[in-house]
């Protein structure tokens, strides 16, 4: 998931980890612009049972319904 915020980092980081959330990577591209991913405590469970599978096919005539 996506989030974004006009907060500055030094806000953001501790109110993160005052939440709980364990922060996995911090990344600066300049001295306003930063990344952190975030992920919530415990252990990630899915009912998927494997990845999506799939296949692009392409259409060989000239007719687009």
């Amino acid at each position: 998931n996506f989030g974004q915020s006009y907060l500055p980092k030094s806000l953001v980081l501790p109110t993160c980890r005052a939440a709980g959330f364990e922060v996995v990577a911090e990344y600066s591209f300049e001295s306003n612009v930063h990344w952190l991913e975030i992920k919530k405590p415990g252990t990630l469970h899915t009912v998927k049972a494997h990845q999506v599978l799939g296949e692009i096919i392409r259409r060989t005539d000239d007719i687009i319904n």
